[in-house]
């Protein structure tokens, strides 16, 4: 994380209250990597500066931040996922670009229906 750079994000920039969301502590602990991984996400996160959010663990929680978008844990990734494509549309539709957004949210939601199977 600390040698990450982001475009607009990171060491260059600073983390300085950047909203975002990540693995927590708790669910590191729970998975029994705390002391596997090099760092803690959370921690880490907070050592740099940003401002770390989260929901009870293993809850879905997306957070928007301007143009980073970041999920807590893999359970999240619809929302996220979801964050993304509205992201990208409104800047298409900002730049005059029709989308057939039809397609895309019956993918996401076929996607979901054939996880859940």
């Amino acid at each position: 994380m600390a040698n990450s750079a982001i475009q607009g994000f990171g060491p260059a920039s600073g983390w300085n209250r950047v909203q975002v969301t990540g693995f927590t502590n708790g669910e590191e602990d729970e998975m029994k990597l705390s002391h596997v991984v090099p760092f803690l996400v959370e921690d880490e996160l907070l050592r740099l500066g940003a401002i770390f959010e989260k929901k009870a663990d293993w809850q879905t929680f997306t957070i928007t931040d301007g143009r980073l978008i970041t999920g807590q844990n893999p359970a999240s990734w619809t929302g996220t996922a979801r964050s993304a494509f509205e992201a990208g549309r409104a800047k298409g539709s900002r730049l005059g670009i029709k989308s057939d957004e039809g397609s895309a949210s019956s993918t996401l939601r076929s996607t979901e229906r054939d996880r859940k199977r």
